[in-house]
């Protein structure tokens, strides 16, 4: 029942096993066995990971810092009112970040729906940090959609120093909606063009990465805005990743 269970419908647990560990597993069905190959680090994560897989099959499944962080782990809080609209219907909407993020995502010793208002429960999300940013920001923007406000209130315009952070740019609603574009797909273009993870929640954009990447993502936001009342000049001079 396992080695069912660990190879998923269409093999999707166990490539996304694989993808997320960095490891190569290959199911052994007869003996109902998984063999594990790659440098220590892969190997170790994808026995960690099948571990919690396992685990998801007979209840809750417990991860603590402690005891699951090698550096491949974020955890979020999540408000007890949010996380069916999180889970998504059969789990899409996480399997839906999982898929788009490389990343694995568990709630923690969830119980069912109930708990008190103001009551969270932490969501696991484990993956290499770029992976893990870009699916808590999504779920980010999920929880702000169920609950205005909850991360955007008083927000401002920031902007991290740090090698790798994260920055934040309050938008308008005529604002949010052209950044966004149809079906997202301004913001993917914005994203893909500056290297930057970039997502909206709420009325603010949020960018992280490496401070290249962020500034990148801030000036061509910053354009893309100015598109809407007027013409934009760009210096090209001096500029490496632009061509005319």
């Amino acid at each position: 029942m396992d080695s069912a269970f660990i190879l998923g419908r269409g093999g999707k647990t166990k490539h996304k096993i694989a993808r997320v560990s960095g490891a190569t597993l290959e199911l052994h069905e007869h003996n109902c066995t998984v063999e594990i190959i790659g440098a220590e680090p892969e190997r170790r994560r994808a026995r960690k990971y099948i571990n919690l897989v396992r685990a998801q099959r007979i209840g809750p499944v417990h991860v603590t810092p402690e005891q699951h962080d090698d550096g491949d782990l974020t955890m979020i809080p999540v408000p007890t009112s949010c996380v069916g609209f999180v889970t998504g219907s059969q789990g899409n909407f996480l399997r839906t970040c999982e898929e788009e993020w490389g990343t694995l995502m568990f709630f923690c010793d969830y119980q069912g729906p109930g708990g008190n208002p103001g009551d969270s429960e932490n969501l696991a999300i484990f993956g290499a940090r770029a992976g893990r940013t870009g699916a808590e920001l999504k779920v980010m923007a999920a929880i702000e959609a169920k609950l205005p406000y909850f991360y955007t209130k008083n927000i401002t315009d920031t902007c991290c120093n740090d090698e790798w952070g994260r920055d934040t740019i309050p938008l308008g609603d005529e604002e949010l909606s052209f950044a966004l574009g149809k079906d997202g797909a301004t913001r993917k273009k914005l994203a893909r063009a500056s290297g930057c993870i970039l997502e909206y929640v709420g009325h603010a954009a949020f960018l992280a990465g490496s401070l290249p990447a962020r500034r990148r993502a801030r000036e061509y936001l910053g354009w893309l805005l100015k598109q809407r009342t007027g013409t934009v000049y760009v210096d090209t001079h001096n500029r490496a990743y632009s061509r005319m």
